[in-house]
């Protein structure tokens, strides 16, 4: 029996605590793992500024790589900031959901990125900034109609292969 915070053992007996044995799941095949990036850097008249977007994702055993160019529309609708690489990345990693959400649909997902905001806002669910909280949001809300559970982790640019796509846009 418990005294306090004491245990009191009676009769040179030693209590024996009973494991509970919880289910969370079953995991039946290997984890998706995806990558994404993209670049930003600022418009120098008369070019327009650098946004590209990447994502490669390794499924079965199969590789595949998609590239974009961020319309400017969507560019020139978001919050006035030194730097848009933010949301950027943002796009770049829901857009990689989606464009292989055959792939990461009711999957478990390592998905690595290369910006520590994002990561901590990915993981957290909460940004400061109410364009990066929408952007937040929207990705999990897709990862939920997705029925994906998404591990979020932060790896070097070098070390990205998704950042070759995004700055060339080929793989």
């Amino acid at each position: 029996r418990l005294v306090g915070s004491e245990m009191c053992i009676r009769d040179s007996a030693i209590p024996m605590l009973r494991p509970k044995v919880y289910s969370l799941g079953r995991v039946t095949s290997p984890p998706v793992v995806a990558y994404s990036d993209a670049e930003w850097s600022p418009a120098v008249p008369p070019l327009l500024p650098s946004r590209g977007l990447g994502g490669c994702v390794w499924c079965d055993e199969v590789a595949l790589a998609c590239a974009t160019i961020t319309p400017m529309e969507i560019v020139d609708s978001l919050a006035v900031r030194k730097t848009q690489i933010i949301p950027l990345e943002l796009i770049a990693a829901a857009g990689t959901l989606l464009t292989y959400k055959h792939a990461v649909q009711g999957r478990d997902v390592i998905f690595f990125i290369d910006n520590q905001s994002v990561c901590g806002a990915l993981a957290k669910g909460t940004s400061k900034s109410r364009d990066i909280q929408h952007f937040t949001t929207a990705w999990h809300i897709l990862t939920l109609h997705l029925r994906c559970r998404v591990w979020i982790e932060w790896v070097p640019s070098e070390s990205n292969p998704a950042d070759m796509l995004s700055r060339e846009g080929k793989a």
